[in-house]
């Protein structure tokens, strides 16, 4: 027995322990949890046996730890069948009756049970769980070694019991185990032989057969190997698809992304999942699903699978379920929203918040020359897309829209690709600024009746597809039964509003009217009245009611009778309505009353009381003979007056307004006052009369009219507004007074005033005022202007010698001879006696005026005649320029005196330019006359005596006495200054 046990032993150890290697290859390859177990147990065999094997060989004490590890592999044996026939954990009351036997089995050895020791042996325990498990195994031809290793632990159980012939037998359970051991090893090899030819062979299948793209790719891209899925999927073959880099062939917004993953991949190797779009053969892009890994020698393999259905189907979906919450919130948005405005504002709102579209509007359809789509509510407008926009639904370029489409047909409008889309014209740049794709426009039509359309925005190309559209045509329906029933609950409420209203405003109507308003019912009694109708009688409404009316007036029997018989012809219907007019003494004043009825019909017609109106004219009694009065007054009044309506229309004139203008009433009645003008006023004076009277303020002024005549009359004019009680003007007063004469004398006054008399020439205060103008025109220009200042020589001999009315006929003459010397914008201005100012306008340099002042010389060496006599005369000119000798008119005219006293001096008969030295010899010449004023006073005169020597005889026979000016600032200044 040892000879053959401890052989079996080894060899069995050997045995077990490639058995576990086999099976903890398996487990690693297939990561099943009943390889899992029977990995363990084999584990716990090989441990067994190494205990077994020293304690045949040197420590026989502890062969009772190879007892404990039959028990445990027993445990796990048991484990991993069940959990790989049943695929699920093994029940607790396996692991718990394993823990049992091993505390039983500890207690027996350790106490020493021999009867249950010997008739319950562990290894017929161990015998019948692998003969167990080998029937199961060869029912389903898994592994026949098992069969082999359970009967060689059944017989080596049996060699425990205490029966002679099983013990013989037990002794051939060492080499049946052996042998079952080598035979179980084979099997397992080739099984794992099996295994990998079958992984082989289902790696080929699903290669070649697989619908999903396997590709393996290099770093850069590059494709290397692709199965026949991809041509089948995407139309390519593979010699084409291996000509192309990868990222070619994606969609330009996915290459980035991708190259992204593909950097992931080459950096840490880990597996990575990702979508993108590869282009199709002839059907654009194919939406593909990766799944991609790198291996070993840095290539990525990958599997890609046409996720395109899927990616449609979801967002058919995806809208499908957006359609449905717009259509849900909607419905709630009907019952909550207060108007109709508010209800398209919120269903905007929801489909752009819960809808998830770019935009929405609701626009109405208008009856009007274009036809024209106004929008009334909108959500999610990008900024100024509604601003301006011209949509239409009619048949023209603005009507070929999806709006115009929609509410034209009564049908959805869907436009699609909006940046290529032919129809979208008028729209599609604004469109395109907002990134839109597509459209739809759904009509809102109440009785087939369309009124408007609701429009959805998308940056989808593939936006509104069939069921979405349906979806959004129930909307529109769910849209146009609420604006239905809220416009029907709208018209209601106006209705009963409006009723109410009436009825409020018909009982303040009659409580508050300003005249007495009474009900009569029969035999004209008085069934109802105001408080008016008691304040005009004096009479409190407990004495009113219920009194008969023409009994209440206090009047005679004829007018009682009158009215009776009036009232009652209107309840019978012979009359529609009575008027009568009478006074009435009230505390002892008579006042005038006015009484009109009238009767009031049911629903039927019939006439079941009357309304009776009493209004106390007094007043309009005494303001109509006021008014006649007045009447009479502005017909005979001396001043010419007209009144016109609002809008000027003349209503009536006056007896003077017709002699002064000699326009009849025919004529004028009927016309504006435009027919008196006479052209030649200011359009300024009627802007100013028009904005003040339409201010309702007085205007006066004066006018020039012309009369039918043709005669101009000039007018003082008062024109004054009439309001109404509403301050509203009604009317226009004018009073108008003949001032013709009085203009006349004014004109001439004022020719006066600014022209001198002798030669008609402007004086000097003309000529300072246009040399102000001229000033001003020049600095604006940014030009010159010349003044010169002209004085005849002599001429004080001519007045002394030939007397002054000689003298006044060449001053004439000269200011004639001066006139044709200049342009007709020059001035030419009688400055005083014989001293003459010309001004001469945009001057381009002092050559023009140089040429002037050569003129002005020329046409004075000609003789003037008079008479019988013939007068030679020169003029002396000073010339001066703005701005370069002065800024103002005084110091112009200071220098032009300056320059013309030069030419005097210098001879006469000709014309000097002022320079800076005539201003220095100018200040220095007044200096000392102001000095020289003071002199005497200062005694700064001193006399010098000098003689006079007779020269035959040397004898001082006189004496000069000369005078010296000691100024104390100037010095001694010499007799010639």
């Amino acid at each position: 027995m040892s000879f053959w046990l401890i052989p079996a032993v080894i060899i069995t150890l050997v045995a077990s322990l490639m058995l576990e290697l086999v099976y903890l290859y398996l487990y690693l390859q297939k990561k099943e949890r009943a390889l899992l177990y029977w990995t363990i147990a084999w584990a716990v065999y090989v441990i067994r046996y190494i205990i077994i094997l020293i304690a045949l060989l040197a420590f026989p004490q502890i062969d009772w730890l190879a007892r404990w590890a039959e028990l445990f592999t027993v445990l796990f044996l048991l484990a991993g069948a069940w959990n790989f026939f049943y695929r699920s954990h093994p029940p607790g009351w396996i692991m718990i009756g394993g823990i049992l036997m091993t505390v039983l089995y500890t207690v027996l050895y350790v106490y020493e049970a021999p009867f249950l020791y010997q008739h319950l042996p562990p290894f017929l325990m161990q015998g019948a769980v692998f003969i167990c498990l080998g029937i199961l195994f060869l029912r389903f031809r898994l592994s026949a070694a098992y069969v082999i290793v359970g009967f060689s632990f059944l017989l080596w159980g049996l060699h425990k019991l205490d029966f002679p012939f099983l013990r013989t037998v037990a002794w051939f359970a060492p080499i049946g185990f052996t042998a079952s051991a080598f035979f179980g090893l084979t099997v397992a090899l080739f099984t794992i032989l099996i295994y990998y030819e079958r992984s082989q062979y289902e790696q080929s299948i699903l290669y070649n057969v697989s619908r999903d793209m396997i590709s393996i790719i290099e770093p850069d891209g590059t494709l290397v190997q692709l199965n026949p899925a991809w041509q089948i999927n995407l139309g390519w073959t593979i010699n084409e698809l291996l000509r192309f880099p990868l990222f070619s062939m994606l969609h330009p917004d996915d290459q980035s992304l991708t190259r992204q993953y593909f950097h992931r991949l080459n950096k840490d190797g880990t597996f990575v999942r990702f979508e993108n779009r590869f282009r199709h053969r002839s059907d654009g892009y194919r939406w593909l699903e990766w799944n991609a890994t790198r291996h070993a020698d840095g290539s990525i393999y990958c599997i890609a699978r046409d996720i395109t259905e899927n990616k449609l189907n979801q967002h058919r979906l995806t809208r499908s379920h957006r359609a449905l919450r717009v259509l849900s919130e909607s419905s709630m948005a009907l019952s909550t929203a207060a108007n109709e405005a508010a209800l398209l504002k919120k269903v905007c709102n929801i489909c752009v918040e819960h809808g998830g579209y770019s935009m929405a509007w609701v626009g109405y359809a208008y009856h009007d020359r274009r036809k024209s789509v106004f929008p009334i509510a909108s959500a999610g407008i990008e900024e100024g897309y509604l601003d301006g926009i011209q949509i239409s639904w009619g048949d023209n370029e603005y009507g070929q829209g999806p709006t115009g489409m929609a509410i034209r047909t009564n049908r959805p409008s869907v436009a699609r690709n909006l940046s290529e889309n032919v129809l979208f014209g008028p729209w599609r740049e604004r469109a395109a600024q907002r990134g839109y794709r597509c459209s739809i426009a759904l009509p809102i039509a109440e009785n087939d009746l369309v009124f408007g359309a609701l429009n959805l925005y998308s940056t989808e190309e593939q936006s509104f597809d069939a069921d979405e559209i349906q979806l959004l045509g129930e909307l529109c329906s769910h849209l146009t039964l609420g604006i239905t029933l809220m416009r029907i609950r709208q018209a209601h409420e106006r209705q009963t509003n409006t009723l109410r209203e009436n009825e409020l405003i018909l009982r303040s109507m009659f409580e508050q009217a300003p005249a007495g308003m009474l009900l009569l019912g029969n035999d004209n009694q008085i069934t109802r009245a105001n408080a008016c109708f008691c304040e005009i009688i004096d009479i409190p409404p407990d004495g009113v009611l219920f009194r008969k009316l023409p009994g209440l007036l206090n009047q005679d029997e004829g007018f009682r009778f009158k009215l009776d018989a009036d009232l009652s012809n209107v309840r019978n219907g012979v009359m529609a309505a009575c008027h009568l007019e009478f006074d009435m003494l009230v505390n002892g004043r008579t006042r005038w009353l006015q009484l009109a009825a009238s009767a009031v019909r049911d629903a039927n017609g019939k006439i079941h009381q009357l309304i009776v109106i009493v209004e106390n004219i007094t007043e309009r009694k005494q303001a109509h003979d006021e008014l006649r009065k007045l009447s009479l007054s502005i017909e005979q009044s001396p001043t010419s007056i007209f009144i016109t309506d609002a809008d000027g229309v003349i209503q009536y004139v006056n007896q003077t307004f017709t002699e002064v203008t000699r326009y009849t009433p025919m004529e004028s009645i009927g016309s504006t006052p435009h027919i008196l003008q006479s052209g030649q006023t200011p359009a300024e004076v009627y802007r100013d009369l028009l904005t003040t009277i339409r201010n309702g303020d007085v205007w006066r002024g004066e006018i020039l009219n012309r009369t039918r005549d043709g005669r101009l009359i000039w007018m003082q004019e008062t024109i004054t507004p009439i309001l109404n009680d509403q301050g509203i003007i009604a009317h226009f007063t004018a009073m108008c007074e003949d001032i013709s004469l009085r203009k006349e004398y004014e004109q001439r006054l004022l020719h006066e005033s600014n022209f001198d008399r002798l030669t008609g020439l402007p004086n000097r205060l003309l000529a300072s005022d246009r040399f102000e103008r001229s000033a001003a025109r020049a600095e604006l220009g940014k030009t010159s202007l010349a003044l010169l200042l002209v004085d005849l020589d002599h001429f004080k001999h001519i007045n002394d010698s030939m007397g002054h009315d000689t003298g006044d006929r060449v001053l004439i003459e000269a200011a004639a001879r001066l006139q044709s010397c200049v342009t007709p914008v020059d001035t030419v201005a009688r400055y005083g006696g014989d001293e003459f100012i010309i001004i001469l306008d945009h001057l381009d340099d002092s050559r023009s005026a140089e040429q002037v002042a050569r003129s002005i010389i020329e046409v004075f060496a000609r003789s003037i005649h008079l008479d019988t006599n013939e007068v030679f005369i020169s003029p002396s000119i000073g010339v001066t320029f703005y701005p370069d000798d002065g800024r103002n008119y005084i110091t112009l005219l200071k220098n032009a005196d300056a320059a013309m006293h030069l030419a005097k001096e210098q001879g006469r008969n000709t014309f000097r330019f002022f320079t800076r030295e005539l201003n220095d010899r100018s200040v220095r010449r007044m200096l000392l006359a102001s000095h020289l004023r003071n002199a005497i006073d200062n005694g700064e005169l001193v006399l010098h005596y000098q003689p006079v020597v007779n020269l035959t005889d040397e004898r001082i026979v006189a004496a000069e006495v000369l005078m010296r000016w000691q100024n104390l600032e100037m010095g001694d200044i010499p007799p010639g200054v």
